[in-house]
Protein backbone atom coordinates (compact mmCIF):
# COMPACT_ATOMS: atom_id res chain seq x y z
CA UNK A 1 0.00 0.00 0.00
CA UNK A 2 0.87 3.84 -0.48
CA UNK A 3 -0.11 6.35 1.29
CA UNK A 4 -0.01 9.98 1.23
CA UNK A 5 -0.25 12.38 3.82
CA UNK A 6 -1.42 15.91 2.90
CA UNK A 7 -0.25 18.22 5.00
CA UNK A 8 -1.47 21.86 4.47
CA UNK A 9 -1.46 22.89 7.97
CA UNK A 10 1.58 23.56 10.82
CA UNK A 11 -0.70 21.55 13.36
CA UNK A 12 -1.13 18.45 10.92
CA UNK A 13 2.71 17.76 12.04
CA UNK A 14 2.12 16.05 15.40
CA UNK A 15 -1.09 14.52 13.91
CA UNK A 16 0.54 12.52 11.34
CA UNK A 17 3.57 11.53 12.78
CA UNK A 18 2.52 8.29 15.13
CA UNK A 19 1.11 7.00 11.76
CA UNK A 20 4.29 7.71 9.79
CA UNK A 21 6.19 5.98 12.69
CA UNK A 22 3.68 2.83 12.34
CA UNK A 23 4.21 2.78 8.73
CA UNK A 24 8.06 2.96 8.75
CA UNK A 25 7.91 -0.47 10.89
CA UNK A 26 5.74 -1.80 8.33
CA UNK A 27 6.46 -2.36 4.20
CA UNK A 28 3.99 -0.06 3.24
CA UNK A 29 5.33 3.07 1.11
CA UNK A 30 4.40 6.83 2.05
CA UNK A 31 4.91 10.20 1.23
CA UNK A 32 4.45 14.02 3.13
CA UNK A 33 2.76 16.53 0.77
CA UNK A 34 3.49 19.56 2.13
CA UNK A 35 2.43 22.89 1.72
CA UNK A 36 5.20 26.01 1.25
CA UNK A 37 4.06 26.97 4.49
CA UNK A 38 4.85 23.84 6.37
CA UNK A 39 8.07 23.05 4.57
CA UNK A 40 9.72 25.75 6.23
CA UNK A 41 8.72 25.04 9.40
CA UNK A 42 9.01 21.35 8.91
CA UNK A 43 11.60 19.97 11.54
CA UNK A 44 14.83 17.94 11.00
CA UNK A 45 13.16 14.93 11.77
CA UNK A 46 12.10 14.38 8.34
CA UNK A 47 14.46 15.09 6.36
CA UNK A 48 15.30 11.44 5.15
CA UNK A 49 11.38 10.89 4.03
CA UNK A 50 9.81 11.82 0.51
CA UNK A 51 8.58 15.23 0.87
CA UNK A 52 6.21 16.13 -2.43
CA UNK A 53 5.71 20.02 -3.03
CA UNK A 54 4.00 20.07 -6.37
CA UNK A 55 0.55 18.53 -6.97
CA UNK A 56 2.24 16.75 -10.35
CA UNK A 57 4.34 14.87 -8.10
CA UNK A 58 1.37 13.59 -5.97
CA UNK A 59 0.23 12.30 -8.79
CA UNK A 60 2.43 10.22 -10.22
CA UNK A 61 3.12 8.91 -6.32
CA UNK A 62 -0.07 6.97 -6.87
CA UNK A 63 -0.87 6.65 -3.38
CA UNK A 64 -3.74 4.80 -2.42
CA UNK A 65 -4.93 6.83 0.29
CA UNK A 66 -4.25 10.37 1.05
CA UNK A 67 -4.43 11.43 4.69
CA UNK A 68 -5.10 14.99 6.33
CA UNK A 69 -6.11 16.19 9.24
CA UNK A 70 -7.49 19.45 7.61
CA UNK A 71 -10.54 19.66 5.54
CA UNK A 72 -9.41 20.06 2.09
CA UNK A 73 -8.12 17.50 0.05
CA UNK A 74 -7.03 18.06 -3.70
CA UNK A 75 -9.34 15.82 -6.00
CA UNK A 76 -6.46 15.28 -8.59
CA UNK A 77 -4.58 13.50 -6.40
CA UNK A 78 -5.47 9.45 -7.11
CA UNK A 79 -6.32 7.17 -3.88
CA UNK A 80 -9.19 7.02 -1.40
CA UNK A 81 -9.64 10.62 0.38
CA UNK A 82 -9.38 10.16 4.20
CA UNK A 83 -9.34 12.74 6.84
CA UNK A 84 -8.49 11.95 10.39
CA UNK A 85 -9.98 14.09 13.28
CA UNK A 86 -7.63 15.26 15.86
CA UNK A 87 -10.44 15.56 18.76
CA UNK A 88 -9.51 19.82 19.03
CA UNK A 89 -12.31 22.05 17.36
CA UNK A 90 -15.43 19.85 17.85
CA UNK A 91 -17.58 22.77 18.65
CA UNK A 92 -17.42 24.66 15.39
CA UNK A 93 -20.20 23.55 13.32
CA UNK A 94 -17.59 24.01 10.08
CA UNK A 95 -16.32 20.99 11.67
CA UNK A 96 -19.30 19.03 10.69
CA UNK A 97 -19.53 20.79 6.75
CA UNK A 98 -19.34 17.96 4.47
CA UNK A 99 -17.38 19.12 1.35
CA UNK A 100 -17.37 15.81 -0.33
CA UNK A 101 -13.79 15.48 -0.81
CA UNK A 102 -13.60 12.23 1.42
CA UNK A 103 -14.32 8.79 0.92
CA UNK A 104 -13.79 7.76 4.87
CA UNK A 105 -13.64 9.87 7.67
CA UNK A 106 -11.63 9.05 10.75
CA UNK A 107 -13.45 10.28 14.54
CA UNK A 108 -11.97 11.61 17.18
CA UNK A 109 -14.06 10.23 19.57
CA UNK A 110 -18.35 9.12 20.51
CA UNK A 111 -19.61 12.93 19.78
CA UNK A 112 -17.77 13.52 16.74
CA UNK A 113 -19.14 10.31 15.12
CA UNK A 114 -22.69 10.27 16.57
CA UNK A 115 -22.72 13.70 14.59
CA UNK A 116 -20.62 11.95 11.40
CA UNK A 117 -23.03 8.87 11.17
CA UNK A 118 -26.47 11.04 10.73
CA UNK A 119 -24.42 12.98 8.16
CA UNK A 120 -23.76 9.72 6.45
CA UNK A 121 -26.99 8.57 6.61
CA UNK A 122 -28.06 11.42 5.06
CA UNK A 123 -25.19 11.47 2.36
CA UNK A 124 -24.53 7.79 1.91
CA UNK A 125 -21.28 8.50 0.26
CA UNK A 126 -18.76 7.98 2.64
CA UNK A 127 -17.79 5.73 5.46
CA UNK A 128 -16.87 6.68 9.35
CA UNK A 129 -15.06 5.16 11.76
CA UNK A 130 -14.14 5.93 15.08
CA UNK A 131 -10.23 6.23 15.55
CA UNK A 132 -9.25 8.27 18.65
CA UNK A 133 -7.61 11.36 19.47
CA UNK A 134 -3.94 11.16 17.64
CA UNK A 135 -3.02 14.75 18.29
CA UNK A 136 -3.87 14.15 22.35
CA UNK A 137 -2.71 10.87 22.90
CA UNK A 138 0.96 12.15 23.16
CA UNK A 139 0.06 14.22 26.18
CA UNK A 140 -2.34 11.26 27.69
CA UNK A 141 0.58 8.82 27.34
CA UNK A 142 3.38 10.92 28.99
CA UNK A 143 5.36 9.71 30.95
CA UNK A 144 5.22 11.07 34.67
CA UNK A 145 7.34 9.30 36.50
CA UNK A 146 9.40 11.70 38.26
CA UNK A 147 8.40 14.53 36.71
CA UNK A 148 8.52 16.50 39.63
CA UNK A 149 12.23 16.30 40.00
CA UNK A 150 12.32 17.88 36.11
CA UNK A 151 10.71 20.82 37.52
CA UNK A 152 12.71 21.33 40.69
Amino acid sequence: MKYLFYIAKKYSIPIIQPLAKFLDESDDEYALFISAKVKKVIGSEWQGFTLITEVDEAIAFQPDFVITPGNFIDHRIPGSKVQIFHGLGIEKESHYKIRHFFDVYLTSGPVVTERFNQLQQKYQNFLVRETGWPKVDYILKYNIRDLRAIWY
